[in-house]
């Protein structure tokens, strides 16, 4: 590494102007970096070109030159120096600075189990669903897996009826609201804290993992303007999900209508089609489900930041604007952003700041026509000859045109919400090695939703229209003050932090309805003009809590790292003398790469072991679960004037007062490493964590006048392992290639129930040995009854073309004794893999993503393919007749159920998705006056798969998005 600067002949009497340039190890200049002089503040910031000046007193002094991403160096202002300064890349995984909310800390310094993502990783992705960019990180899974769209879950689900959603901290404060409504391209990072070490900082909810994420911030010296923006279109790919066409669909009625001796001949069409279906046939082939989903949807994302970094204080603006068209234009969705964020250092101690957020949502949702279109004949036109809409195609007045509900004023649903949040700081550093900050945040949260529906549409029949609206207002208010010790005494390092926090939530919601209104033009603007069935209800809940956090992390030569961690809850809705918990942890790391003994295994560069126990708490149940409640009944009295109807109250909910803290012990064993001089680096982590006490509900008998009262009681286990390798394969001026694998197991488990003797609770879906939910318990399909098979189907009272169930006990009849577990819609392992090229001004990237284990349930070949047989359109299914003996489909007989029909529907999950590609080039500075970065780029979501569920005959289409979009900065 070059570390040197140029010579100066002669004596030079102080002070002095010095100057240099500073770049990466690819050339490129580093702008942005410091330059400063060390032990003091006084410094200068590298301009576009890579160049600085600075005054120093004398050429004795020492330079300190930092970038974030780079090895920070140290230069002597003396003897030969050369003024180009090449700083090194540092090891994205050892060496990058973890948020862990309430501080900060080295990741070579981490005592526990922490995934970071940066800006690239997070913009990887383009979507305005922040979920998406989460999607591979080891140890993490979105319900909904490639997909990017579900709920988030750190190391698996532990609570059968409580939370099991992580923790989010936006910029150091708790943040209760969907991660949609925060900018990908406002965050700097996003740490994922998954062991005891690192989440019992956050006690409540701690056992769920923790999101921390953090905005950007303007650098010291720098004022930027960037525009980041996408635009594309969602692309429906059919896959092996098709209706039938008209043809299809008239020897499928046929079949259907024959397996109950209602067809024999084209002679018996006349009772199974309606006059307008014969008249149309060969002639009419309906195919508006197709033409619906050939169209394209589109979106555009665009986001302004604005940012200003002076010597006391730093300002920045960020705008984003997001717009999504559903298919043909049938709904839409707008997101409206506003972002800012304002530090100054009003004193050499004191440092204050203010950040606002605030978005606004509005989305007009679609009627969801797809699905109708999917199942209506295609036997008949949905317009007649002068382009009008046929009210009812066929002639049924319950099987209405889908298309009418394209009609918004007759069936309309809107929604609305705005989110705010407003934090205020302040930080006063007594010295340099004690700071104290007060930090207090406000997160509003307004929702609004209204929808009209009358007969005029396609799927409401009452003769009434009906209208409804609901409002909700929330409030989240934190405050919490944290004391901050960091020194170090030679070999000896001290890093000491000390909470108090306390937080109030308040949920105000409000709805109602009505029915009969005077006036279809008033929708659900005036529902006091319902003539009937009015009705009002309103709710409020408020939930607080208290804390108090200790964290000590004591080095020993940076190379021996011991924390100890406790924090103490007390949560408002858990029974008096039960509101408290504490929660410890401690962990330990060895550098050992730092041993003399390691020295001599020049391949190392840094090797790090880590182990972690402690305990972390979950008391995410409902406001006032624990004090019981009333319900409102109506009891008839008579009287002289009639029947009178009185308001009564009568026990609802039976109060608990000894429901305390579910929690969860934690163990965490783990290893952090690089290779070949950062060629290669790696994760390791294996964990287990056992849940007890878990918030659940116990039956109780009748003769209490309750069904089931809360409880502690129930025990979940979670443990696997998680593996991330990084390599940069290819370093070269022009030409680099940097690929990221990993890999997540985790056995997800009940260990006990409420009754510690059951091994099973079939109605509620629990199962001791298996996840806490999605477990499917249930028949298992052998296949199709064949017609040399009838005989043996008689035994269990079944004929040639219905599904054959597996006998599990062999007694001759099927019964609820022959279901078993027939899978579980969890994966087993995960992985992905992520590379990035760039050659000269090119870039590209591939995002693939794979789990296995899980099955997954075709609704197309089962709920759907059953309803209504012979009156709905279906997909093209291989279906069984007398002529087609297949095994895939059972036979259709119109007017009739079909036995087991969702057995036959489970397939395989297994699946690896390319997830997204993209391609893009860098303008060369200077190319375009006045731009200090252009780049253009191509991308493209969801374009490949390979999934076992389609080659186990499950019917699916999916949705390409592909984008092209810029990435600007002034």
């Amino acid at each position: 590494m070059q570390l040197t600067v140029d010579s100066v002949q002669g004596e030079l009497a102080p002070p002095i102007t010095i100057s240099g340039k500073v770049f990466n190890t690819k050339g490129e200049p580093l702008s942005g970096a410091n330059v400063n002089i060390k032990g003091t503040v006084i410094g200068a910031i590298v301009n576009n070109d890579g160049e600085f000046t600075l005054r120093v007193p004398d050429e004795t002094v020492v330079l300190v030159i930092s970038y974030q991403g780079y090895r920070p160096t140290e230069v002597r202002v003396r003897n030969n120096y050369n003024p180009s300064i090449v700083l090194e890349t540092v090891s994205e995984n050892l060496n990058e600075v973890v948020v862990l909310g309430y501080t900060s800390i080295a990741k070579r310094e981490l005592t526990g189990a922490v995934s970071s993502l940066n800006p690239q990783m997070i913009t990887r992705v383009q979507s305005n669903n922040l979920v998406q960019s989460l999607v591979g990180v080891p140890g993490l899974r979105v319900n909904g897996g490639a997909s990017g769209v579900g709920d988030v879950r750190i190391r698996g689900n532990r609570s059968l009826l409580a939370s099991n959603s992580p923790v989010i901290i936006l910029d150091g404060m708790p943040y209760n609201e969907s991660l949609n409504t925060i900018d990908q391209y406002d965050i700097a990072s996003i740490d994922v804290l998954k062991d005891a070490s690192a989440t019992t900082l956050y006690g409540s909810k701690g056992s769920n993992g923790v999101i921390v994420i953090t905005t950007k911030k303007a650098l010291k010296g720098k004022t930027s303007i960037t525009l980041d923006n996408y635009t594309g279109a969602n692309i429906h790919v059919d896959g092996n999900l098709h209706p039938m066409n008209a043809e299809q669909y008239i020897q499928f009625k046929r079949d259907a209508n024959q397996a109950v001796g209602i067809w024999n001949s084209p002679a018996d069409d006349p009772k199974i089609f309606t006059a307008v279906e014969l008249a149309g046939f060969g002639k009419v082939n309906n195919t508006a489900a197709q033409d619906y989903y050939n169209k394209l949807g589109f979106q555009t994302n665009s986001t302004l930041t604005i940012m200003n970094g002076g010597e006391k204080g730093s300002q920045k603006i960020s705008l984003n604007f997001f717009d999504n068209k559903d298919r043909a234009n049938t709904g839409y969705y707008n997101r409206y952003m506003l972002t800012t964020n304002i530090d100054q250092q009003v004193t050499k101690r004191l440092k204050v700041g203010v950040n606002g957020r605030l978005s606004y949502e509005f989305r007009q949702n679609s009627p969801g026509i797809g699905g109708n279109l999917l199942r209506y004949p295609p036997t008949v036109d949905f317009y007649d000859s002068t382009g009008q809409l046929i009210t009812a195609p066929l002639g049924d007045p319950n099987m209405r045109n889908p298309l009418l509900d394209l009609n918004r004023d007759h069936n309309d649903s809107r929604s609305k919400a705005w989110v705010g949040l407003l934090k205020a700081y302040a930080s006063y550093r007594f010295s340099d090695a004690l700071t104290f900050s007060t930090n207090a945040s406000l997160n509003a949260v307004f929702t609004w939703a209204g929808s009209y529906v009358d007969n005029q549409s396609a799927t409401y029949s009452n003769a009434l229209n009906k209208a409804t609206i609901d409002n909700e207002n929330k409030s989240f208010i934190a405050w919490n003050n944290v004391l901050n010790f960091k020194k170090h005494y030679g070999d000896h390092s001290i890093d000491a932090t000390a909470v108090f926090e306390l937080q109030n939530q308040q949920d105000f919601s409000s709805d109602m309805s009505g029915m009969d209104i005077t006036l279809s033009q008033y929708k659900w603007y005036n529902i006091e003009a319902s003539l009937q069935n009015q009705t009002i209800s309103s709710n409020f809940l408020r939930t607080q809590m208290l804390s108090y956090v200790g964290r000590v992390q004591y080095g020993y030569k940076d190379r021996y790292l011991l924390s100890l961690t406790a924090r103490s809850d007390g949560a408002s809705q858990l029974a008096p003398g039960y509101k408290w918990q504490s929660f410890p942890a401690v962990g330990f790391a060895w550098r050992a790469s730092d041993e003399q003994f390691m020295k001599t295994m020049r391949f190392i560069d840094d090797l790090k072991f880590r182990a972690s126990y402690g305990v972390s708490g979950n008391n995410s149940i409902a406001a006032y679960a624990t004090q019981g409640s009333l319900t409102t009944r109506y009891t008839i009295f008579g009287s002289t004037n009639g029947d009178i109807p009185y308001a009564t109250n009568e026990p609802n909910q039976q109060p608990v007062p000894n429901l305390k803290w579910e929690s969860t012990k934690s163990l965490n064993l783990g290893a952090d490493f690089t290779l070949l001089h950062n060629r290669i680096s790696g994760t390791f982590n294996y964990f287990i964590s056992n849940t007890y006490d878990l918030l659940n509900r116990r039956k109780l008998p009748y003769t209490t006048g309750f069904n089931t009262v809360f409880d502690n009681i129930g025990k979940s286990r979670n443990r696997g392992y998680e593996i991330q390798l990084t390599g940069n394969v290819i370093e070269h001026r022009d030409l680099t290639l940097n690929v990221t694998m990993s890999f997540y197991h985790n056995k997800e488990e009940l260990t006990e129930l409420y009754d510690p003797r059951l091994t099973q609770d079939i109605a509620n879906g629990w199962f001791v040995g298996y996840p806490v939910s999605d477990v499917t318990y249930d028949y298992t399909a052998l296949g199709i009854w064949q017609t040399k098979e009838a005989a043996v189907a008689a035994i269990y009272g079944r004929t040639p073309g219905e599904i054959k169930i597996k006998d599990l006990n062999g007694d001759g009849k099927i019964d609820g004794n022959d279901r078993s577990i027939v899978g579980v819609e969890r994966p087993t392992l995960q992985s992905s893999l992520i590379a990035n090229l760039t050659w000269k001004h090119f870039d590209a990237a591939v995002d693939f993503y794979s789990e296995y284990g899980a099955i997954a349930n075709d609704a197309n070949t089962g709920s759907t393919f059953g309803g209504s047989i012979g009156r709905y359109n279906v997909s093209v299914i291989d279906y069984w007749t007398p002529t087609n003996p297949t095994n895939n489909a059972p036979q259709p007989r119109a007017g009739t159920s079909i036995a087991y029909l969702n057995t036959i529907g489970r397939h395989s999950n297994d699946y690896v998705r390319l997830r997204n590609a993209t391609i893009g080039y860098t303008f060369s500075k200077g190319m375009l006056k006045g731009i200090e970065k252009l780049r253009i780029y191509g991308a493209v979501t969801n374009p490949w798969q390979y999934w076992s569920f389609l080659h186990e005959g499950g019917l699916s289409d999916r949705t390409i998005i592909a984008n092209l979009g810029v990435n600007v900065s002034f």
